[in-house]
């Protein structure tokens, strides 16, 4: 009898575990899923938050638009040398010796360079909610920041690359207003306070920032 109940006792637990281990599981289906229901998705996600996927999303998706910057790159250098201005000069005598370093080091190095400031990014939002009595954790934040991060940053790799320049800047705004749109959402969804206080949490540390670069400039 004790060891059917501790069975049973066993089995809820053993359940559950398993199903937190499929929600850790990196789910690429969020990136589209994000993309035209960000506040379902944020929502959803938000008890789902762990260090694992957070930095998959940034390093994936610095690695893939990386790919993709660096693949333009090649092309231009190979086809369209003239539109690197006074830079084309630098380009070797045998161009193909470019093709490794311009696959792998670009990728690698704008992976990095994402990483790098999705951390520092997510720390200046996340310093400003708690002033503004926000009461979610920096990973949740992160982690939810990072579930739409991820096709923006391949989606702008991609916009760059239209041949129409107004066309690109129009994409590249959209973009733009959606990744505001959606780090409103991540942080109300994080730090559970009014609309208010989420807008104050973004506006405030942008106002500090170029009124920073602004004093900084007017000094040189």
């Amino acid at each position: 009898m004790k060891n059917d109940k501790t069975k049973k006792n066993q089995q809820p637990e053993t359940e559950k575990e398993e199903n937190q281990k499929e929600d850790q599981k990196l789910n690429f289906g969020l990136w589209l899923e994000v993309l035209t229901k960000p506040v379902e998705t944020i929502i959803k996600e938000r008890q789902n938050e762990n260090w694992r996927n957070a930095l998959l999303n940034y390093s994936i998706s610095g690695v893939v638009s990386g790919l993709i910057i660096g693949i333009a790159l090649l092309i231009i250098i190979y086809f369209y040398p003239a539109a690197l201005g006074s830079e084309a000069s630098l380009i070797p005598s045998n161009p193909v010796s470019l093709i490794p370093s311009t696959i792998i080091l670009i990728p690698i190095i704008w992976a990095a360079m994402l990483l790098a400031s999705s951390l520092i990014n997510t720390l200046v939002f996340w310093i400003f909610s708690k002033i503004f009595k926000g009461k979610g954790t920096y990973l949740k934040q992160y982690y939810l920041t990072s579930i739409y991060t991820a096709p923006v940053n391949i989606l702008a790799a991609v916009f760059m690359l239209v041949p129409i320049a107004i066309v690109s800047i129009v994409l590249i705004i959209i973009l733009a207003l959606y990744s505001i749109y959606g780090l409103f959402i991540t942080l109300k969804a994080t730090h559970e306070y009014s609309n208010t206080e989420a807008v104050l949490s973004i506006i405030t540390p942008v106002i500090i920032i170029f009124a920073v670069i602004f004093i900084i400039a007017n000094m040189l």
